[in-house]
């Protein structure tokens, strides 16, 4: 009679432990995000640094042939459409 009475004690604890353990897993979990997050910003900080950032004049340079590479495709774009429009206009209307 006292085995059994030991053994319901003991098949109880392990239920009791696994409570403990998924409330003490989430906190570890939760800080073990927390620190990874907090390594992956610095760590993202650290590469920032190592960037090679173009000057002023390299980057309004660069942003001049941008500017003006849009506008000489979007010149062409309107001259094709244009001429397609009057093609198909004359081939409709005829």
């Amino acid at each position: 009679m006292v085995k059994k009475i030991q053994v319901e004690k003991d098949s109880q604890a392990p239920e009791e432990n696994k409570k403990k353990s998924k409330s003490s897993s989430r906190s570890f979990d939760l800080k073990k995000s927390f620190d990874d997050l907090k390594v992956y910003f610095k760590e993202s900080f650290s590469e920032l640094k190592k960037i090679h950032w173009p000057t002023r004049r390299q980057a309004f340079g660069e942003t001049i042939v941008v500017i003006i590479t849009v506008i000489f495709f979007s010149i062409l774009v309107l001259l094709f459409d244009t001429i397609l429009s009057w093609i198909f206009s004359y081939i409709l209307n005829s």
